[in-house]
């Protein structure tokens, strides 16, 4: 017997998208951005925000400059450090992302293709919730999924550029995507993620590709 799928389950990172090739760039030029505003040794920022990802167990943890040692002298003064530190690092994370930041090739066409055959297509990410939402609206791709599935976000710090808090407050960097926290404990290969998609959405697992 043929069966018959009524949703697609997929990963984003490295399956939809060529996550490394993007990600490696974009945190080089940061890094250089760094070192040539704080006049540090690339080794010494390296490790720096190598100290921070480590703790929140992702390199993808989005105030990581203003957590790590690199910020520690320059406490008392968060404005000047805003202005010409994170911004210029923020800014060359965000052009590199631009720049590598690209869906595989059929991907947008593929995901259409699917839902248009009255499919559920849900993603399913072991990214926190900050990167994977700002990566599907970055890609134009928040449109063409019934449901993303992330890890837990990160809250914003209380140092962190009034401009992030206001589009935060503003819903800016939310998908058009409905979004579910999991978990930190459903990351992959557990299949607590899956569970809770057929349990969402009503599915036998023989149902769902």
């Amino acid at each position: 017997r043929v069966p018959r799928f009524r949703a697609v389950v997929t990963d984003l990172d490295n399956t939809l998208y060529p996550w490394v090739d993007y990600i490696v760039p974009s945190l080089e030029a940061m890094v250089a951005s760094l070192a040539a505003t704080t006049g540090l040794p690339r080794v010494r920022i390296v490790q720096a925000l190598k100290a921070v990802y480590s703790k929140y167990e992702s390199n993808e943890y989005p105030f990581a400059i203003q957590e790590s040692g690199i910020f520690e002298p320059y406490e008392a003064d968060f404005d000047s450090f805003n202005a010409l530190v994170l911004r210029p690092a923020r800014e060359a994370f965000r052009a590199s992302r631009e720049k590598y930041l690209r869906p595989y090739p059929g991907v947008k066409e593929t995901l259409d293709a699917l839902r248009g055959r009255g499919l559920k297509v849900v993603g399913l990410t072991d990214a926190p919730r900050n990167a994977a939402e700002l990566r599907l609206k970055h890609l134009r791709l928040d449109g063409h999924f019934d449901a993303l599935y992330t890890l837990p976000g990160y809250p914003l710090p209380e140092n962190v550029d009034p401009e992030i808090r206001k589009k935060e407050e503003a819903g800016h960097y939310k998908s058009r995507t409905p979004v579910v926290e999991l978990p930190h404990d459903a990351e992959k290969p557990n299949a607590a993620g899956l569970a809770r998609i057929l349990e969402d959405f009503e599915l036998g697992g023989k149902e769902v590709l």
